[in-house]
């Protein structure tokens, strides 16, 4: 839930539901914000789209929250190029799509391999996913994947124990390397 001050100054409840992902996970609830006055439905490109750095995406929501917003707005003006970027994304989405069906195809075989070497993996619907490498420490094993110029990261978080690491697919071939150079690690 989000809080928003109206131009009286009054704070009113708004929901806001962020689509980043809705590509690659679900269905989009931006028809809902004609039913409901304090919806507002968002949608990043930059995670989408992978335009990470662009800072790009748009908004679906009531006339009145956006005549209150863009009276109210602060925001930094965007550069050309991203909106360029986002535009041509946007003018493309079938092929982001299939990119997107790729990358879990490609997910789920990697999921796959790593569950032959012992590594325990955690269901997802996008391009990367959760893996516990226990008992070996997720760590050291990143620190000995750098050395191969294999970047991965590991979560340093304390509830959940040293062995757990994010997982990002790459292109196959790189995906086939980080496999290889586990079988070598563990």
């Amino acid at each position: 839930m989000l809080c928003l001050r109206c131009s009286r100054g009054i704070l009113k409840a708004r929901f806001l539901v962020d689509e980043a992902f809705i590509g690659l996970a679900g269905r989009s609830v931006a028809h809902l914000v004609t039913r409901h006055a304090n919806l507002l439905v968002t949608r990043t490109l930059s995670k989408a789209h992978s335009l990470a750095g662009f800072r790009v995406g748009y908004a679906v929501l009531p006339q009145a929250i956006a005549d209150d917003l863009n009276d109210h707005n602060d925001a930094y003006p965007l550069a050309r190029a991203s909106e360029a970027a986002a535009i041509a994304t946007l003018q493309h989405e079938h092929k982001i799509a299939a990119r997107a069906a790729q990358l879990r195809t490609w997910t789920q075989e990697l999921a796959q391999e790593l569950r032959a070497l012992g590594v325990r993996t955690f269901p997802t619907e996008t391009y990367f996913f959760l893996a516990d490498f226990a008992p070996h420490d997720a760590g050291e094993l990143a620190r000995r994947l750098a050395d191969r110029e294999i970047l991965v990261k590991p979560l340093n978080d304390l509830r959940l124990g040293p062995g757990f690491m994010r997982i990002t697919t790459a292109l196959r071939e790189d995906n086939a390397l980080f496999v290889a150079a586990l079988h070598e690690l563990l």
